[in-house]
């Protein structure tokens, strides 16, 4: 129980062969975890649907898109070792504020383990920025953690909850004119676009933003967080890169009040955010109906089946004979007459049959 065996590859390995029969570099790869402790038979994170190109984590000869860090798994090893302050883990793993909750605590991985994140435990903001650029690109790493710095601390200047933070998509969108095309000179069959044509160049990112409620149980300083139009404005001013907010040492970003300031950057045009409930750790035990039930059927049937004495509106549907019969026959007949595939034994009749002859 005192040990964990670690078992891993620093990186994975294509699955198809090079030109000398043998693998290159991949990207994801895998791990395996056992020990006295560990809560094994299990996969953590998402395991391929398919080794083809129809999985969406494919790339190519068997390269795929790791789903989670590095840092997921140690992190929950660390709390098996007894790392659970925030200061703590951050001197033992420096990357894992960047991996918003996409991290695995001891308690998902060991049977006495039961440590949560913090500030992935009330409130889930599904951010989206949409930002105009000057060239056609994705977002640095380093340009990914200043929009989350950004948004972290804008809420601890502005509101007493704490947050974690990471960007899980991005897509470029060009938009130009097409109908601006000229006549080649000479050539009255080829077209091309007019000098000066206007292009643009937009980044849609998807942010995961989490954060709990302030620990006094209020709710003090969250209605930052929740007010779009406020929490737009100060974004954009804080990433956007103005006149003020020029190229050069980190020194100079920071006097310049340009910390977060992406490059190439002209402006947040827009900002969504769709706050719901963050996803509970631990589920609920409560005697009392949710007022928001779920649309999903369990994939497992209930031990313990609900009994109701009043009919069901949507009956459900079968086709085999009951093996008891109702209690209750329907008394108004059926406009459809069933169908039975073998005869149906007659009865003893209550009169004698009479004979005749000639």
């Amino acid at each position: 129980d005192d040990v964990t065996f670690v078992m891993i590859s620093e990186f994975g390995r294509t699955i198809t062969p090079n030109s000398g029969l043998g693998s290159d570099h991949a990207w994801g790869g895998n791990a395996f975890v056992w020990g006295g402790q560990i809560a094994g038979s299990k996969i953590l994170g998402q395991y391929p649907t398919s080794f083809d190109n129809s999985d969406v984590t494919q790339i190519g000869r068997g390269r795929l898109i790791p789903f989670r860090s590095w840092e997921s798994m140690w992190y929950g090893v660390s709390n098996w070792f007894g790392i659970t302050d925030g200061q703590d883990m951050q001197y033992v793993l420096p990357n894992n504020g960047n991996m918003g909750c996409q991290l695995y605590t001891d308690r998902d991985m060991y049977t006495v383990g039961n440590t949560t994140i913090n500030g992935c435990n009330d409130r889930s903001v599904g951010m989206k920025l949409s930002m105009l650029l000057t060239v056609p690109r994705y977002l640095t790493g380093i340009e990914q953690k200043r929009i989350c710095k950004a948004a972290i601390f804008l809420t601890v200047q502005n509101a007493n909850v704490t947050a974690r933070c990471i960007v899980v998509d991005q897509q470029v969108i060009v938009n130009f004119d097409f109908v601006r095309r000229v006549l080649s000179a000479g050539d009255l069959d080829t077209r091309f676009l007019e000098a000066g044509t206007p292009v643009n160049f937009t980044l849609d990112a998807t942010v995961s933003f989490e954060y709990d409620n302030p620990a006094d149980g209020s709710l003090a300083g969250t209605e930052y967080v929740e007010n779009v139009i406020q929490f737009t404005d100060d974004m954009n001013e804080q990433i956007s890169n103005g006149a003020d907010c020029t190229a050069g040492s980190s020194r100079r970003r920071l006097d310049g009040n340009c910390e977060f300031a992406l490059d190439n950057c002209d402006q947040v045009t827009s900002f969504e955010a769709d706050l719901t409930d963050a996803p509970s750790q631990f589920p609920s035990l409560s005697s009392k109906p949710s007022s928001q039930p779920s649309t999903s059927p369990s994939g497992l049937p209930s031990q313990h089946p609900s009994t109701s004495i009043i009919p069901s509106l949507l009956p459900s549907i079968s086709y085999e004979p009951s093996s008891q019969p109702s209690t209750s026959p329907e008394h108004t007949p059926s406009f459809e007459p069933s169908i039975s595939i073998s005869p149906t034994p007659p009865a003893p009749s209550s009169k004698p049959s009479v004979a005749s002859s000639s």
